[in-house]
């Protein structure tokens, strides 16, 4: 797993009731949610190195990063065949290529991503390999704030304890308003992005589920977790259809995770 310790506190509920499967879809949901969501603060930082445009390469958060416009817009961030080491204390490997229709920076540029032997490592234990294709498009200024849609699209998340569980499968469709940051866009670290939207997918325990955002997530590109915001999980094959995601960092960068299942709260540290 990718997660170090599931902490138990049960305030109701028979001693009968079997938790144990909606949880694994809720954790494998928060695994799945923060490598997508990484993946997505990692497009944002490459394309918007004016450096990588202008000289067509870069060293951008650890990754030999390239930029290309012949025959089409093209971006590659590639780690390299051994794991390296991250700012965010994350190991990475592989490669992630993003096709563009037209520069990013214009509305309605579309963005194609793809893995090539990606791979990362949240602590010694875990490894998580991804595949499938993402969808990134700039749809302008809506409203007040920067607007993104991010699609993950039939994306695979394997671990390294395959052996017992089955690849987790994980499709999503997120809306991301850039709340903070905009006059600073070399830097990353006062950026604030919020995101709302729909996901579905098979959990590692071959339970199919679905998702709603429903109080916005807090991604923080500075912090190695979602700090905030509520999702709720339906899994309609279980005794227990329905549970709750909530990201406990309000106030900080705090690696723990709610979970709520017919009343009663499980915490997990990540």
């Amino acid at each position: 797993m990718l997660f170090t310790a599931l902490l138990f506190s049960c305030k109701k509920g028979s001693i009968e009731t079997n938790y144990g499967p909606g949880l694994q879809v809720a954790s494998d949901h928060v695994m799945a949610e923060n490598a997508f969501s990484r993946v997505f603060n990692l497009f944002y930082r490459v394309v918007s190195d004016s450096g990588l445009v202008q000289t067509g390469s870069a060293n951008i958060f650890a990754a030999t990063c390239t930029y290309a416009e012949d025959p089409v817009i093209s971006f590659t961030i590639d780690y390299g065949n051994v794991f390296r080491q991250c700012p965010d204390r994350i190991k990475r490997k592989g490669m992630i290529t993003a096709v563009l229709d037209r520069s990013f920076g214009e509305q309605g540029a579309e963005a194609r991503l793809s893995f090539t032997n990606f791979e990362f490592i949240d602590n010694p234990d875990d490894t998580v390999a991804l595949s499938g294709e993402n969808l990134i498009i700039n749809l302008g200024i809506t409203g007040t704030y920067p607007t993104f849609e991010h699609r993950v699209i039939s994306n695979t998340l394997i671990t390294n304890d395959t052996i017992d569980k089955q690849p987790v499968t994980y499709n999503s469709q997120r809306l991301i308003e850039l709340r903070s940051g905009m006059e600073t866009p070399q830097v990353f670290s006062d950026d604030l992005f919020v995101m709302t939207g729909e996901a579905a997918g098979s959990a590692s325990n071959s339970v199919v589920f679905s998702s709603v955002v429903e109080d916005p997530l807090g991604n923080y590109p500075d912090c190695r977790w979602l700090r905030t915001g509520i999702i709720s999980l339906s899994m309609p094959g279980l005794d227990i259809r329905t549970g709750y995601i909530h990201y406990l960092g309000q106030d900080t960068c705090l690696n723990r995770v709610k979970y709520l299942f017919n009343g009663n709260d499980f915490y997990e540290e990540l």
